[in-house]
């Protein structure tokens, strides 16, 4: 999302950077003109129009605002324009060519007795309105990557958040499966977690109770069986007492006859 915003704003700021770079040098073309018409009316008053035109592009020399471009074929040093596209305070150069910057220089002509000597050309100093918007860039670069570090840091803390419950609850039923109904799961988390927390617990304490009741019945029937052992023994012994008592009684007898009928 935060890069599909960024996007979108590189798209806006290169579909009307062009205007507005224009619309902001329009103060200084309009400025232009009332230069280029004094000029001439001084030449056409003056009688040596020639010393006053070198009079007054040798104090442009400290000036790049309006510069005189002669129209003899002499070497020119590169424009402005040029030296903005280069490196304008620092603004890269994929970022110029990227808002397409328009070719705003205007140039107006200087006649001597009807004769073309020149013009006073405008160059278009954009340099500092493009280091303004490069500015602007890196601000709004900036400011989503601050929030989309922001973003993913709350999304941590908030699936951290959430996992850890799940977590918790996951080991308990891992301890409840080993049959450790003792340790209950910690109560946290969204409503939803919370509740399946507590109701984990009370599970816990019912398989608990139940168990604790399951080894009391074992124990009740092992004394039941220990119990119903000892009534039989006792009921066989009062039964069976007598009568192996008189099973031996005449076992003891036959033996003295017998030995009575052998001696004689």
């Amino acid at each position: 999302m935060f890069l599909a915003a960024l996007i979108m704003g590189i798209a806006l700021l290169q579909m009307f950077a062009t205007d507005q770079l224009i619309d902001e040098h329009q103060p200084a073309r309009r400025a232009a003109p009332a230069v280029a018409q004094a000029l001439n009316d001084a030449l056409a008053s003056s009688e040596n129009p020639r010393r006053i035109l070198q009079a007054f592009v040798q104090s442009l020399d400290q000036s790049a605002a309006i510069q005189f471009r002669s129209a003899e074929p002499v070497p020119l040093r590169p424009s402005t324009a040029s030296a903005l596209r280069q490196n304008p305070h620092g603004v890269p150069k994929w970022f110029v060519d990227l808002l397409a910057v328009p070719d705003v220089e205007t140039a107006f002509p200087v006649t001597i007795d009807g004769e073309h000597v020149g013009d006073i050309v405008l160059p278009p100093d954009l340099s500092a309105d493009l280091f303004e918007k490069w500015i602007g860039f890196l601000a709004f670069g900036g400011l989503v990557l601050v929030l989309a570090v922001l973003t993913g840091v709350i999304v941590y803390a908030i699936a951290g958040s959430a996992l850890r419950p799940l977590r918790n609850l996951g080991e308990g039923f891992t301890r409840m499966r080993g049959g450790d109904y003792a340790q209950m799961i910690p109560i946290e988390g969204p409503p939803e977690i919370r509740q399946s927390c507590a109701e984990a617990n009370a599970l816990a304490r019912t398989l608990d109770r139940m168990s604790q009741d399951n080894r009391d019945l074992l124990r009740r029937l092992v004394s039941l069986q220990d119990n119903e052992r000892q009534a039989l023994a006792r009921e066989l012994h009062d039964e069976l007492g007598p009568v192996l008592f008189g099973k031996r009684d005449q076992i003891g007898t036959s033996r003295h006859r017998v030995q009575v009928i052998a001696r004689a």
